[in-house]
């Protein structure tokens, strides 16, 4: 960076100060401290000439050198969000809030190019036993494998099980993946499990057996005791139409989206391999059964799974056809909600996630905690544009995501007091957790991705026949495929 450089960019932080003057008074802050703060890497209170080009090679967007008033005014809507009216005591969150509803995201410090393939193996998968499941004159044939080459945290491997079309093993089919959920946790130094308050490291860090992944949904099962009990939702319409079903086993508590990256403080050692386990375990299948078009379908933290999935796919140019995420995403914005939740003595947030997620959320809302990000990596980590709001932004497109979230989830404070963010959006808990994501789906032009903040509580997709969501998803797949669009492993076969 030259002297000249340099100077343009001193011109252009002094500049935003007096350009946005009427937005600072009524932020009741100091742009020039707030862009000093967001850059200054090494904290000493200035910024120097690598942290100048930083702000240059961020907001330079027509490459002249120097930061023109429009690239100004970016950079300062980059900043202002961490500037303040006022603060709210509401909910035992005290925090300061941007105007309205608005909340500091972090500014990311990676591209879409910084993504790194994942490395997966099918070379130690291996059948380990069938069985069949009826409904009348229907029946199901289930092959439950494992893959040797992944350990889950404490027990056992990565398994999972491939539910033939109905009446038809070894027909061609379109393949629906599907992850249950089953929440998040993470080892702190000493042993300390931090997880949901109804779970612990045992719930899932062990291998998933063929009983459990049988049912498809253990809370919800769709087969049970050899019959079909599915009744009507997604899972069982798809069962039904003769789709071919991938159920993932979850054996490190990681959201399915470890990369092979050491699993931090487990006394067991080891490491996170969610995502590549599931990569291995969609290529394995479409490597040796005839499959032709592929959905991914998730549950709670299993709809972090199935987007980890499609988006990891896409970097790769394989785009799966579509991906329905239910009732999860990562987001910035789950930070206050743990926190409210956690003061509200809610029956799934424990009390010292709030003292945890205040600690790590000092500069902006990481969207959890540091031990999440440590454990899962850069699918977990708000500073990288991977996650679905941020991707959206950065020009996401090419595999379409219908995104579900039920006003009623407890899980994402439905019944807590609403948050001062929220309340300043005029909004409920659930509709402003996903409102970051809704933003971006709209100012995407022609946008393929849809949310629905539906009329229902928690994983609406795999609960109550009839539901007007199952219409939903049907309705998806119909739009998906009235596009003719190509079958995503046919290059690869």
């Amino acid at each position: 960076m030259n002297m000249k450089q340099i100077v343009c960019v001193l011109i252009a932080v002094v500049s935003a100060t007096s350009l946005f003057a009427t937005e600072i008074r009524t932020q009741g802050g100091n742009v020039r401290t707030a862009i000093v703060r967001a850059y200054d890497a090494n904290k000493d209170g200035k910024l120097d000439d690598a942290e100048r080009a930083t702000i240059l090679k961020a907001f330079d967007a027509n490459k002249d050198g120097k930061l023109d008033r429009a690239e100004r005014q970016a950079l300062v809507k980059a900043v202002v969000s961490k500037l303040s009216p006022g603060t709210d005591e509401g909910n035992g969150t005290s925090r300061t809030i941007g105007k309205s509803g608005e909340l500091p995201y972090p500014v990311p410090k990676y591209t879409l190019k910084d993504w790194k393939p994942v490395e997966r193996t099918t070379a130690k998968i291996a059948l380990v036993e069938e069985k069949v499941m009826t409904s009348g004159k229907d029946s199901w044939k289930l092959k439950f494998y494992r893959n040797t080459a992944y350990k889950c945290g404490l027990s056992g491997h990565y398994t999972f099980v491939i539910i033939e079309p109905r009446n038809a093993p070894g027909k061609e089919a379109p393949l629906w993946v599907y992850y249950h959920g089953g929440g998040f946790g993470y080892f702190e130094k000493g042993g300390v499990y931090r997880t949901l308050k109804f779970q612990n490291k045992d719930t899932y860090n062990h291998e998933e057996s063929f009983e459990t992944l049988s049912k498809v949904n253990a809370g919800n099962p769709v087969f049970k005791d050899g019959k079909f009990v599915g009744g009507d939702n997604t899972l069982s319409r798809r069962l039904k139409e003769g789709y071919r079903m991938l159920v993932m086993g979850y054996g490190d508590h990681d959201i399915y989206s470890g990369m092979g990256t050491p699993y931090p403080n487990n006394p067991k050692g080891g490491e996170v391999n969610g995502l590549q386990a599931c990569m291995a375990a969609v290529e394995y299948t479409v490597a040796n059964f005839p499959t032709n078009h592929v959905f991914a379908h998730g549950t709670s933290a299993g709809s972090s799974g199935a987007y980890s999935l499609a988006f990891a796919f896409a970097q790769e140019g394989i785009d799966l056809n579509g991906v329905v995420m239910d009732s999860k995403i990562v987001t910035p914005r789950a930070s206050p909600m743990i926190m409210a939740m956690a003061a509200n003595k809610s029956r799934i947030a424990p009390e010292a996630a709030f003292d945890i997620v205040k600690r790590d959320n000092q500069e902006f809302w990481i969207g959890g905690t540091r031990g999440k990000i440590e454990k899962v990596g850069v699918m977990g980590d708000t500073e990288y544009p991977f996650y679905p709001e941020a991707a959206v932004n950065a020009g996401f497109r090419s595999v379409p995501m219908l995104v579900i979230a039920g006003k009623k989830d407890p899980f994402f404070g439905a019944r807590a007091p609403v948050i001062p963010e929220a309340r300043a959006a005029g909004m409920g808990n659930v509709e402003w957790m996903f409102d970051g994501l809704r933003q971006t789906i709209d100012a995407q032009k022609n946008s393929p991705h849809k949310l629905l903040v539906m009329n229902a509580g928690h994983v609406p997709t795999v609960k109550k026949d009839g539901h007007p969501v199952h219409d939903e998803v049907d309705t998806f797949i119909r739009k998906v495929m009235a596009a003719s669009p190509p079958m995503p492993f046919e290059k690869a076969k």
